[in-house]
């Protein structure tokens, strides 16, 4: 037994483990390429995925404003979505006014 491991032991009441090293300890290591390149590669997929969710959002603002212009009352929207009225009413909102200024500058 190393030195270092008896004296873990000896400060810690003679337990026969060790917790794992933080990744703190390791802050002199570099990284490598594998590892940078993942971390990237990861980043990516996350914005990507923010991008995708954003406008899916957007395209179901777009919907509710449609479905409510067709006639479909608020409380069905709030039913079917799960949004509360106020949200609905601010989504579908800025959708109208965003047609109505689009409408006004052709």
């Amino acid at each position: 037994m190393h030195a270092a491991d008896r004296e873990w032991q000896t400060r810690n009441g003679g337990a026969d483990f060790r917790v794992a090293t933080p990744m703190c300890e390791h802050v002199d290591m570099p990284p490598t390429e594998e590892t940078v390149t993942t971390l990237r590669r990861a980043v990516r997929a996350k914005k990507n995925a923010e991008d995708r969710v954003e406008a899916a959002r957007a395209a179901l603002a777009v919907a509710m404003a449609d479905a409510m212009r067709d006639g479909m009352k608020q409380s069905e929207v709030v039913e079917i979505t799960g949004y509360n009225r106020e949200h609905v009413r601010r989504l579908v909102g800025k959708v109208e006014e965003g047609r109505a200024k689009a409408a006004a500058e052709s």
